[in-house]
């Protein structure tokens, strides 16, 4: 009997070291798994945490990247505010899955994480995209630009000619339109009660009387033309009338001019001194231009 009871209290001392054997082994093995948890679980916040940093540099860096390309053209602004605007939605849902996937750890959280590295690799494709797309857009622009400013080019070409055919019509125009003048003849005269008669000698003249032809021009036909006298004495001194002619000429006159003939005018002129004895010279201008000339003796 007591041989009986020492075998029954032996098997139960084996039964329950071998439960304890068993216990230690779950609790030990629990123990391995809470630590791979952990490690896995802390693991994935340290790729979370890198993701969403990574994350957040790249997009501030392509904002920028955007930033600088703005302002060539509105539709290059207008498809990068597009682009920024898509980029934004897309990193709000990739945080979404990250910070859904940190929050608890748990399967459905892993496949949230899968899902945002898988939606931040489309999101570099897609980076790539936009980039081609604003460089293509850069590339439009600068062949646009390029164009212009050929155009541009050209056209201030063309107006450089206008101007200097314009200015070379406005010349040939001007030395067209002048009216030379012929058989110049310059008659001293001397006024007298009788009668005026011509004089030959200086100190009893009292007043030139030009006589001048005008050849025919169409260009200038039909209206009042102004020439202009030069007279120098013996001495080169521009001589000047009682009406005082300033500048460099010595008379003004204005003629009704047909230009259809040849047509003959006359011109009485009076200086303001006396006359000396010598070789004058006569010139006529029209236009700025000399149209003609002569000289006279004067006893």
């Amino acid at each position: 009997m007591t041989e009986a009871k020492n075998g029954n209290g032996k098997s139960l001392y084996i039964a329950m070291i071998i439960v304890l054997l068993a216990l230690n082994a779950w609790l030990f093995y629990n123990a391995q798994q809470n630590k791979k948890t952990t490690l896995q679980y802390q693991h994935q916040i340290h790729e979370v945490d890198s993701l969403n940093k990574d994350l957040e540099i790249d997009f501030n860096n392509l904002i920028i990247e955007l930033n600088t390309k703005k302002g060539e053209s509105l539709e290059k602004d207008s498809l990068i505010k597009l682009l920024k605007n898509d980029l934004q939605l897309k990193r709000n849902r990739i945080n979404s899955l990250i910070n859904a996937s940190a929050a608890n750890y748990e399967p459905a959280s892993n496949k949230q994480l899968i899902e945002a590295k898988q939606q931040i690799a489309k999101l570099e494709s897609d980076v790539n995209f936009y980039k081609t797309k604003v460089d293509e857009y850069t590339d439009l622009y600068n062949a646009l630009l390029k164009d212009f400013n050929q155009l541009k080019s050209e056209y201030e070409l063309l107006v450089a000619n206008h101007e200097m055919l314009k200015t070379e019509r406005d010349s040939i125009l001007i030395i067209g339109s002048i009216i030379m003048a012929t058989d110049i003849k310059v008659i001293p005269m001397q006024e007298k009660k009788s009668g005026d008669k011509e004089m030959d000698k200086a100190k009893k003249i009292t007043q030139l009387k030009i006589d001048f032809d005008l050849v025919p021009n169409m260009l200038s036909a039909g209206r009042n033309q102004i020439f202009f006298f030069k007279l120098t004495d013996p001495n080169n001194v521009i001589m000047k009338s009682s009406d005082a002619m300033g500048g460099d000429f010595s008379a003004m006159v204005s003629v009704d001019y047909n230009g259809q003939h040849k047509e003959t005018h006359t011109v009485y002129w009076e200086q303001n001194s006396t006359f000396l004895p010598g070789t004058y010279h006569i010139e006529m201008f029209h236009n700025g231009f000399e149209v003609g000339d002569n000289t006279f003796e004067l006893k």
